[in-house]
């Protein structure tokens, strides 16, 4: 009987602790894994306008650049913003 006694509290345990997981929080750490993501693609971008400008030299490619990197700048930004809220 106690172990069935003792099974029976670590499973209301865990069932406490699925309760102090909230819709919120779930929120919070699926928004944190789309802004990493993001903050991924648009370093992808700036590779890609680098690579770009390396094989096809324009006028404004020093615009599209600057548009890349800030671009890039805002993305971690924001990032950063979250997750100094979240902590």
């Amino acid at each position: 009987m106690g172990k069935n006694r003792t099974k029976s509290m670590t499973a209301t345990e865990n069932l406490n602790l699925i309760n102090e997981l909230t819709l919120w929080v779930v929120f919070e750490i699926a928004t944190l894994v789309f802004l990493l993501i993001y903050a991924l693609f648009s370093l992808l971008v700036v590779r890609q306008i680098y690579l770009m400008n390396k094989a096809l030299i324009t006028g404004i490619a020093s615009y599209i650049k600057l548009i890349g990197w800030v671009h890039l700048a805002f993305a971690l930004m924001v990032l950063f913003i979250l997750v100094s809220t979240i902590l």
